[in-house]
């Protein structure tokens, strides 16, 4: 077709790119917004569940990680407080809007994400809305259970091998295009009191990882996926440059070791790092928010373990990133580790070892028989050897802080090569006070039938995940059979303060004719946040 104006062209194109308030300068990073123009600004936040939000609200008196707790806690109170009025309810934000499916609201507790939850839309509308004078509108789209690779699938990306586009492939992603269009196109019905003033598209933020984390081709996927998404997201709403936040997939934090979860946040980073990204999408690293299961209200880790805390932190952290892309302040650094990673005398930033090459620094062996030890496949194998708790070979001791200083859990995952066949022949955790054992956790042979002890609870899986809790009042044994689902408790009781405290991965009680090997692997402390 000839161009028969090209001077008019350029000048509506301008206009066009001036309405969404993205031109941007040759670097390819977005001008400051005009945070007061009075039209209303619109962020599109975009995911999985964990973007949906299972944040508990309200759950038992005093439960750990709950909003309401975390607004009453001492230690949490400051914090949180803002989310509350003078007469303790909350706060309705009349300057931010939500669309998320059918509910077109103000922005509060309790209506944003899933049954008594709260989601990350919930801060990154705080966030933003203190920022801009302007109304702010959030539009979200968080289907539970979708991958990037699939249902989000970005039409750049074409089809999922041999299937085409359509019901499972890219439905998720023609959705929020078309929800995006239909809210915008219809503000007056869904917001009665909307002021025509029109509106602007001003970022795009993203949380998921989850179900591309469950398949390896779809990790090798992830970051083209993302780079694909992040373009043609900005080409159907036809805002170029459109700031983007994604928020990492970092559920289990940095105690995190399997290597497919790993894999979808180093995808979700290295997208940041494109050229054309340079300026105008950040990543935002989460796994320094997440809250294990003894201070959360349920163990389920890739939702954060239900903790308020950790989907608040998500929510400042992506809605602060957004606010640097806009023009504002810097966003905090990303962190790069837990603090004091690989400490002696953890818990003061926790400590991880995944074996997955060799021993960290730190561990003594007591009574080493370096024939019987071994790191194999990503993980500590040592051999079941005859002995009781007093003469154990290679047991394998860290020291720790005496718990009457802090709280803290360790946790270790142990697994069976073989089926025990000794009376008592036995695997886990041994504490020690002054190189004198005193408590134990294991999987143990007791006539004849696998248990955990202390406690006697049937234990017939080969793998378990055992934890101890600690803290000045004492210890609480738990596990859970396979790793998976919720923590059973075995056992309570009291330990010795002062003194030196240590902590034992062993094996004892084993055959004297006979190779049984035990595996060791996810090896972590926690602390137990006040």
């Amino acid at each position: 077709m000839p161009i028969k104006n090209s001077r008019s062209i350029i000048l509506c194109l301008a206009a066009c790119l001036l309405a969404a308030g993205q031109i941007a300068d040759a670097a390819g990073k977005p001008k400051p917004i005009n945070k007061k123009s009075g039209r209303l600004k619109v962020f599109i936040l975009a995911g999985q569940s964990n973007m949906e939000g299972h944040g508990v609200i309200k759950g038992r008196d005093g439960q750990k990680g709950t909003l309401e707790t975390l607004t009453k806690d001492p230690a949490t109170k400051d914090k949180f407080k803002h989310l509350l009025d003078k007469d303790g309810k909350w706060i309705v934000r009349d300057d931010v809007l939500l669309s998320y499916y059918d509910t077109k609201s103000r922005l509060t507790i309790g209506k944003s994400a899933a049954k008594n939850a709260i989601g990350p839309e919930l801060m990154f509308g705080w966030v933003v809305g203190d920022y801009i004078d302007d109304k702010v509108l959030l539009i979200k789209r968080a289907p539970g259970g979708t991958s990037l690779a699939g249902p989000w699938r970005p039409p750049s990306s074409g089809p999922a091998g041999k299937k085409p586009r359509g019901p499972g492939v890219g439905d998720q992603y023609d959705g929020m295009i078309s929800d995006v269009k239909e809210t915008l196109a219809n503000l007056k019905k869904h917001f009665s009191d909307y002021d025509g003033k029109g509106y602007e598209i001003v970022g795009f933020g993203w949380h998921q990882g989850w179900n591309d984390g469950c398949s390896a081709d779809a990790v090798a996927q992830y970051e083209k996926n993302m780079a694909n998404l992040i373009r043609d997201v900005r080409k159907d709403l036809g805002v170029p440059n459109l700031p983007v936040v994604i928020g990492g997939s970092g559920f289990g934090g940095w105690g995190q070791t399997v290597n497919r979860r790993l894999g979808v946040m180093k995808a979700q980073e290295a997208v940041t790092k494109h050229p054309e990204f340079k300026g105008n999408v950040q990543y935002v690293e989460t796994r320094s928010f997440f809250r294990d299961g003894p201070v959360s209200p349920r163990p389920i880790r890739y939702h954060w373990c239900c903790n308020a805390e950790s989907y608040y932190l998500i929510g400042e952290g992506m809605g602060k990133a957004m606010v640097e892309l806009l023009g504002g302040p810097k966003a905090p650094p990303n962190p790069t580790g837990p603090e004091d990673k690989g400490s002696a005398k953890a818990p003061a930033g926790g400590f991880v070892d995944s074996f997955d090459s060799k021993i960290d620094a730190g561990w003594k062996w007591l009574r080493e028989d370096k024939k019987a030890w071994r790191i194999k496949d990503g993980g500590l194998e040592i051999r079941v050897q005859p002995g009781l708790r007093h003469n154990v070979k290679n047991a394998l001791l860290r020291e720790v802080q005496d718990p009457a200083k802090g709280g803290y859990t360790i946790d270790v995952t142990v697994t069976n090569h073989t089926r025990p066949t000794i009376q008592f022949e036995q695997a886990g955790f041994e504490w020690y006070h002054n190189g004198k054992p005193k408590v134990k956790l294991v999987k143990e042979l007791v006539h004849g039938k696998l248990k955990i002890i202390p406690g006697g609870k049937s234990m017939t899986a080969k793998t378990v995940q055992l934890r101890l809790v600690v803290d000045k009042t004492g210890w609480t044994a738990q596990f859970r059979p396979d790793a998976k689902g919720e923590f059973v408790t075995a056992g309570k009781g009291r330990l010795p303060s002062g003194g030196k405290h240590a902590i034992g991965i062993e094996c004892y009680n084993g055959p004297p004719d006979a190779e049984h090997w035990i595996r060791f692997d996810n090896f972590r402390i926690t602390p137990i946040k006040k």
